[in-house]
């Protein structure tokens, strides 16, 4: 099932609804899959008017492996996986995330090897898209940081040795560029809302 241009599945990024409406319709159309809802690279642009600006999202395959957990959870950065044999697989192993590679985040929970949604673009979804049946917006989703983020200040991925976090690079040892920050970190996470990100999938 391809999706056309500036469309957004009827179940949501993350597969638990669009919006108050249907906040109660718990579906996995397209996430966390164990084969795949949609074509892999697949990307929907869309316009969240809470945020006030576009984003895009993609359809990708995880590969779950070294340090970090089975589990990816929502919130979680990845990038292209270094050994991957396919366009569009990535991974949160920092290690193992080919240098200058396309990165995203993570809109739900994913199982290693399985298919889902992940943001790759602009402002992240949150109208339109939940994380649970308790209407948590994307927007208020966190991501691990260093307590170096700033507002105004570019997000990368560095060789760290705590997987899925997001920092401030001034060092060599910076994988990708993510984004952009709006706000500072103030502590060790950032929410999504408060982040822009470069889409760098072409």
């Amino acid at each position: 099932m391809a999706l056309q241009p500036n469309t957004i599945p009827k179940d949501g990024f993350a597969g638990t609804g669009m919006g108050a409406n249907y906040n109660t319709q718990v579906s996995t159309e397209g996430a966390n899959a164990s084969t795949a809802a949609f074509p892999l690279g697949t990307k929907v642009r869309y316009y969240n008017s809470d945020l006030d600006g576009y984003g895009t999202c993609i359809y990708l395959r995880v590969n779950v492996s070294g340090s970090e957990s089975a589990a990816l959870a929502a919130g979680s950065p990845v990038g292209v996986d270094e050994g991957a044999d396919e366009a569009y697989r990535v991974t949160s192993d920092q290690s193992a995330i080919a240098d200058g590679a396309p990165t995203a985040i993570a809109l739900s929970g994913m199982t290693d090897d399985y298919y889902g949604w992940f943001w790759c673009g602009g402002v992240c979804p949150d109208l339109t898209t939940l994380v649970s049946t308790t209407e948590t917006r994307m927007k208020s989703v966190t991501c691990a940081t260093d307590n170096s983020v700033a507002a105004g200040k570019g997000v990368q991925l560095a060789l760290s040795t705590t997987d899925n976090i997001l920092v401030v690079a001034t060092t060599s040892a910076v994988i990708s560029k993510v984004g952009f920050a709006l706000a500072d970190d103030g502590g060790v996470t950032t929410d999504m809302g408060n982040l822009v990100l470069f889409d760098n999938w072409g």
